[in-house]
């Protein structure tokens, strides 16, 4: 697991919404969008049941007013969710300043599920 204060994440998680599905990637998180827990003091106990709470399902969460969490198969994967995550935050940011992003509907999503299924395997050596 993961915790940064990355500065595109902060922002968003002040908002207290979710990063709703406005580009395909964020499904790669394990939902169809990338939730934000409740707010709770820093190095609360409160932190943790909210985080907690709000990452169930997902690889990744905003902390409302306070940054994010991700967690992997390994550090590193951890550590790759964290950068995605935050030029996800940054992209979302960029749209949002020049209109209101597209969101995937459900059956796009769905799309895009399934096909994380097989994501990148046709480049795996067999």
């Amino acid at each position: 697991m993961v915790h940064t204060h990355a500065d595109c994440c902060v922002a968003l998680s002040c908002l207290r919404k979710p990063i709703p599905p406005f580009h395909y990637m964020i499904a790669s998180f394990g939902g169809n969008e990338i939730p934000c827990s409740r707010y709770q003091p820093f190095g609360s106990p409160g932190l943790a049941d909210v985080a907690l709470e709000a990452i169930e399902g997902h690889l990744a969460c905003l902390l409302a007013n306070h940054g994010m969490i991700a967690m992997g198969r390994s550090l590193q994967h951890a550590l790759d969710l964290t950068v995605k995550l935050e030029t996800l935050a940054r992209q979302y940011i960029l749209a949002c300043q020049i209109g209101e992003p597209v969101l995937l509907d459900e059956q796009e999503l769905r799309d895009v599920h399934s096909r994380y299924g097989t994501y990148g395997a046709a480049a795996m050596p067999r």
